[in-house]
């Protein structure tokens, strides 16, 4: 999971040394090459951006995954990716989402409220202060 989790850290470093913002990343945007690197298909993003407002709707998959202020309509930034990517991990290795509610409106509320569920035990101390730092509303 770590080479997972280095793979994805990177891809976006690039992205964002580049000056831009995905703003809606999720699961199924990354894809793992013949030779078994994490790679990030630009093809299933809705957009990448230069740090501008989303101009589409966004699907009820990928709501799950955006950062609260994108969700609340503000510009995505580099943090809002991060923050997916935070989430994105965290379910990669737990096998649920953090945010999970009893419904789509509850996951959505604990997600803009900051509410989220143990990290299970088996995660290092390390990973864990990195994820919990990632997903930190």
């Amino acid at each position: 999971m770590q080479r997972v989790m280095f793979c994805a850290l990177s891809g976006i470093s690039f992205i964002h040394s580049q000056g831009l913002v995905v703003g809606e990343l999720c699961p199924e945007v990354f894809f793992i090459s013949e030779d078994g690197t994490i790679k990030i298909d630009t093809l299933c993003l809705p957009q990448i951006r230069r740090n501008e407002k989303s101009t589409h709707a966004t699907t009820d998959s990928i709501m799950l995954y955006c950062a609260p202020e994108v969700q609340l309509g503000e510009k995505p930034t580099m943090r809002s990716d991060i923050w997916s990517l935070g989430v994105i991990i965290l379910e990669g290795m737990s096998n649920h989402h953090p945010f999970k509610g009893s419904t789509r409106e509850e996951t959505l509320m604990n997600m803009k409220m900051g509410r989220f569920s143990e990290v299970p035990t088996f995660i290092s101390s390390d990973v864990k202060e990195l994820l919990l730092m990632m997903i930190n509303v």
